[in-house]
């Protein structure tokens, strides 16, 4: 078994890993452990016997010439996070696809798979229990009461545990087909009913109400082709054959296999299906004022304002902030991702970008449907990948599990060992019709990839050390403004710490954070604080702070309640100066504040003004 796994069977614990930080989902995570699949995928590339297809070229050229179009726009710096975990998930397929070509590896890496899944099931489902409003020790701030370990959101955990749930249905569809000892046959059926019993338990205690129900239908479904599948098969059978094998497995397979499910599906609805129950009584996903409804109707008209290319993965922060109006200020400001994979791809890649990958998805499910009409082994694994893809897209329509690297890196190795197992038999040359040189050149990308991961993760955590330096230490380090460099998110810490000196070094802080605009110009919030420090060196409301604001405003208009309340602060203080467009600009800012609030800010400004 080792010697199957080696070393492709190192991606997914590293995928796992990946998911116990909480997905990945922060931009240094998501760089490291880009970094370290993108080198171990070059490992399994580069091994003998490996080749590089058309398609996983495919998947790799697709994900460089989405960077390639960040870096001539200059979104590189800020969706740094984003375009690595998109080269990884290229990556992943890549090496899941060559490991997929042989049976047996293909059968223990999907092993390994779906026991790393239990085990991190298990885990989640004791961890819950002990305390639900933590995740693995973290606090959680929304989302109380549902599991949602080892990520943040409880639908990011639906997607996740109904993924392993399936994988461990089509196991024991598996089991029960197969004859032999009575102890052979419950030694095969124990990781699948116990992978089965964890994850779908863990599914309904997430709450999640299209997770959850969108299971049950890719559940029906992936029986009901699994039974028409017999079904044809033994109308192809001989009837001699048909005959012999219905006497011997007749009361095994019709009682025991049916019996099995009815008996798991009625403990875990009992033990864990009551928060489902609760959650599925309230308002339906898209009626009346629900968020995802107004959400999408915003995210509608944000598509046309960059048709073509869209903003850039990692540009939805800008593109969002910029959409907020005061109707629904609160609403899209409290939002990280569109909750919509085709939404979230139009607003960041454009037309352009949406729909090269919606080709190349489509596709890879067809080579995937291929291979079910020409392969006569390991069908039931490629019809299972097929609903899983079924599964986490239609989910992927009102979340946005797919937006958190270690659930993308999941779905890439689940697609790419599937397309591995539809090619299995096919000669070389039909496989493949790249020249010989596509593979070293294929290693040769995926180390560069992961060189840049580590270089471009060490300035998001010198970003994160910056933060924590003494007074002494960052004045050692950065005291001179005309000497700042790196990326916008380290000369953005470098200004906020300034500003946090004793004394406050304002001359510094504004030059980082203009050198952070000169890289990334649409941060809003930026905007304001490079406001912030210039009014710090000269006390009047004209010139550059000014300008600096109105940018702030236009780019930026409402944003989350911390920023809010800061630049409400500061228009509040230097109130008598302003013009009269950025009083209108904080006022309606103020609206989307509590009630209480809003009105404890209009007294400060008019007390402000009769000092003046």
């Amino acid at each position: 078994m080792l010697r199957l796994l080696w070393p492709a069977g190192l991606i997914p614990v590293a995928i796992w890993l990946a998911a116990l930080t909480l997905g990945a989902d922060q931009p240094a995570a998501s760089l490291m452990f880009s970094a370290l699949l993108l080198a171990l995928c070059a490992a399994v590339l580069a091994a003998p016997g490996s080749r590089l297809t058309g398609l996983g070229a495919l998947w790799l050229a697709g994900a460089l010439a989405l960077f390639l179009v960040g870096l001539v726009r200059g979104w590189a710096s800020t969706g740094a996070g984003e375009y690595a975990s998109l080269t990884a998930g290229a990556g992943i397929f890549i090496a899941a696809q060559t490991a997929g070509r042989q049976p047996e590896r293909a059968r223990a890496l999907w092993m390994l798979i779906l026991a790393l899944g239990a085990g991190l099931g298990l885990a989640a489902f004791i961890d819950f229990f002990i305390d639900p409003d933590t995740v693995f020790g973290h606090r959680r701030t929304f989302g109380f009461n549902r599991l949602s370990a080892p990520f943040l959101s409880a639908n990011t955990a639906a997607s996740f545990y109904g993924m392993i749930a399936l994988m461990a249905l089509a196991d024991l569809l598996r089991a029960l087909r197969k004859e032999g000892r009575i102890d052979a046959r419950i030694q095969r059926l124990a990781l699948p009913v116990s992978a089965l019993l964890v994850c779908a338990s863990c599914l309904l205690l997430s709450g999640s109400r299209a997770g959850v129900s969108l299971f049950m239908v890719a559940a029906l479904l992936l029986l009901g082709w699994d039974r028409a599948a017999a079904w044809r098969r033994r109308l192809g059978e001989a009837p001699e054959a048909t005959k012999l094998q219905r006497s011997a497995s007749r009361g095994w397979r019709r009682l025991v296999g049916p019996g099995l499910l009815i008996a798991a599906a009625l403990l875990v609805f009992g033990v864990s299906g009551g928060l489902y129950i609760d959650r599925i009584e309230h308002r339906g996903l898209m009626v009346d004022n629900d968020a995802r409804s107004v959400m999408f109707a915003r995210y509608l008209d944000g598509v046309w304002l960059a048709p073509l290319f869209g903003a850039g993965l990692g540009g939805f922060e800008f593109i969002n902030d910029f959409l907020a109006t005061g109707d629904h200020g609160r609403v899209l400001t409290s939002q990280n991702a569109a909750h919509n994979v085709i939404f979230q791809w139009l607003l960041q890649t454009g037309i352009l970008g949406a729909s090269a990958a919606l080709g190349v998805l489509l596709l890879t499910l067809s080579r995937l449907r291929q291979g079910l009409t020409r392969r006569r082994r390991q069908r039931l694994l490629l019809r299972t990948i097929l609903v899983i893809a079924v599964f986490v897209f239609a989910h992927g329509m009102v979340d946005y599990a797919l937006e958190i690297p270690a659930l993308f890196w999941l779905f890439a190795i689940l697609l790419g060992l599937g397309v591995g197992i539809a090619d299995a038999g096919r000669s070389r040359q039909s496989a493949s019709n790249l020249p010989v040189f596509a593979k070293p050149v294929g290693v040769t990308i995926l180390l560069i990839s992961a060189c840049v991961c580590v270089y471009i993760g060490l300035d998001r955590n010198a970003a994160v050390r910056i933060t924590r330096l003494s007074d002494s230490a960052f004045s050692a380090h950065y005291s001179d403004p005309d000497d700042l460099s790196g990326s916008a998110i380290r000369l953005e810490a470098i200004g906020d710490r300034a500003l946090r000196l004793d004394p406050l070094d304002p001359a510094l802080a504004r030059a980082a954070f203009f050198a952070s605009l000169d890289r990334e110009s649409r941060n809003g919030k930026v905007w304001a604080k490079a406001a912030y420090a210039n009014y710090l060196i000269i006390p009047i409301i004209a010139g550059e702070t000014e300008n600096a604001l109105r940018q702030s405003y236009y780019l930026t208009p409402y944003a989350e309640r911390g920023f809010i309340e800061w630049r409400l602060g500061f228009m509040a203080t230097i109130w008598p100066g302003l013009p009269e467009d950025l009083r209108s600009a904080a006022e309606r800012e103020a609206r989307i504040l509590p009630p209480a609030d809003a009105q404890q800010w209009r007294e400060r400004v008019s007390a402000q003004a009769l000092e003046d």
